[in-house]
């Protein structure tokens, strides 16, 4: 016990509580490795040696391997009983219970030093020396996971063969003896050493053992947190599209009877009054729509459908779509664009994204301002749609931040212009649902330019510029 003890103090810098457990480690590795049967061959070789002088009888000679065979049985037997053991077992226990049958191991080599010795014969000591140092080498491969296990064996085995060749008084004997306890002595040495290399290793594979074990407990959190999230998203999806209906329904109808009340034969007054109700009912259903559509694109709820359109036409139709309020600020529209430029993709989604650019344009450049919307052709066949305004612009550090939703520049004027923040938003998801890409370069009081990429669906174009009336 007290062996034990000292083998799980010799890592110093290893926790107690982590040292107890490589220690257990070890000796399980130690009852793994160690086949004391290996060592049989050896013992043949001697055996096949002594019977080869006729020096002493076959009973006598066998002697020594029988207990060896023996040895090798109570270790395999002993090793049985630590696979079947109780995992709460000490395992210092068992170390000193392989320690013991190591030492009986040990023992049946030193008897067969002494029966198979051969005095005033050097080439039979040369040789049983020889035989027992590959033993003991063997020995030290299985049992140097725990040092007083080969200690025991060593001193059991070599000792008496040492003492055996210094009895019979000849230098070469003499020297034999202290080469076969040098030998031993370095593999003893060594013993430690390899130890500590498996200390080393033990400890790293129960670290790994234990990130492994940590990597999957957070991989399974993340994706629980995963899942949770997806169904919050969907949760919230549907709550919208449920809310967005029963505004919706009420909202079309005060903007209904608002369109009649206008038409009718009202007090300027009152006419003034059904117009107000008329263009806020609008722009609530405009901020409710565009609420659900940036909840859609986020759960991924969107679909495109495939159309032939060109996009003279898209663009045309998205600019006569704000002309009222085009008209109403004063400013000025050009269109730039190629005739003949076809898309295949959802006609609708394209109009809203240049509507929603557009609107954004006109929304924030001042009274006699101009917006120029124009294509241009690109290197790999796609094509680049530019919308530019002279408006107020955009400082560097707001970009990011108008590509968030319900993010606005932060300015008095931008304020007093209304919206939640959706349009460039939406825009830019519904471009990069179409494979597209939308960027935004600007600068601070010299006016903003979106660049929208599509992907290569054109062919020859010819540009014609014409003024919104």
């Amino acid at each position: 016990m007290l062996s034990s003890a000292r083998e799980k103090r010799k890592s110093t810098d290893i926790p107690p509580g982590e040292a107890s457990a490589i220690f257990a480690d070890r000796i399980d590795l130690l009852f793994r490795l160690g086949r004391i049967h290996l060592f049989l061959p050896f013992s043949a070789f001697c055996v096949v040696a002594m019977l080869y002088t006729g020096r002493e009888a076959v009973g006598i000679v066998v002697v020594p391997l029988l207990l060896q065979i023996a040895a090798a049985v109570t270790t395999g037997r002993l090793a049985r009983r630590y696979a079947r053991r109780d995992p709460s077992d000490d395992p210092e226990v068992w170390a000193d219970r392989y320690t013991m049958a190591s030492a009986f191991s040990g023992a049946a080599w030193g008897v067969g030093a002494f029966i198979w010795h051969i005095p005033d014969s050097f080439t039979a000591e040369a040789f049983f020396a020889l035989a027992f140092l590959g033993m003991t080498a063997t020995e030290f491969m299985t049992q140097c996971a725990y040092r007083p296990a080969y200690l025991v064996h060593a001193a059991l085995s070599l000792g008496p063969l040492a003492l055996r060749l210094v009895l019979d008084g000849n230098i070469y004997a003499s020297l034999s003896a202290v080469l076969v306890l040098f030998f031993g002595g370095i593999l003893f040495a060594d013993c430690d050493a390899m130890a500590n290399l498996l200390d080393t290793s033990l400890r790293m594979r129960r670290h790994n053992a234990d990130l492994i074990s940590r990597l999957s407990q957070e991989h399974a959190e993340l994706e629980m947190a995963r899942d949770l999230a997806e169904h919050a998203n969907r949760s919230k999806t549907n709550f919208l599209a449920s809310m967005s209906h029963e505004l919706r329904t009420p909202l079309n109808a005060i903007i209904g009877f608002s369109d009649i009340l206008k038409v009718a034969d009202l007090q300027d007054k009152f006419r003034e009054y059904a117009n107000y109700i008329n263009s806020s009912g609008k722009a609530l259903l405009g901020h409710l729509n565009n609420i659900l559509d940036m909840a859609r694109l986020d759960s991924g709820a969107v679909t495109l459908s495939q159309e032939e359109s060109s996009i003279a036409e898209i663009v045309s139709d998205a600019v006569d779509r704000v002309k009222a309020e085009t008209d109403l600020k004063e400013r000025t529209v050009y269109v730039t664009v190629a005739k003949d430029l076809t898309l295949h993709a959802d006609i609708y989604r394209l109009r809203q994204i240049v509507e929603n650019v557009l609107s954004n344009a006109i929304k924030f450049t001042g009274p006699d301002g101009n917006i120029l919307i124009k294509t241009l052709p690109c290197p790999d066949g796609g094509f680049e749609l530019h919308i530019k305004d002279d408006g107020i612009g955009i400082s560097p550090e707001q970009l990011p931040t108008i590509m968030e939703p319900f993010n606005q520049v932060e300015s008095v004027y931008a304020r007093s212009q209304g919206g939640v923040g959706l349009g460039v938003p939406i825009a830019k998801s519904l471009v990069e649902l179409h494979g597209g890409r939308l960027t935004i370069t600007s600068k601070r009081g010299y006016g903003t330019q979106v660049q929208i990429y599509f992907p290569p669906a054109l062919g020859a174009t010819k540009a014609s510029t014409r003024q919104l009336p």
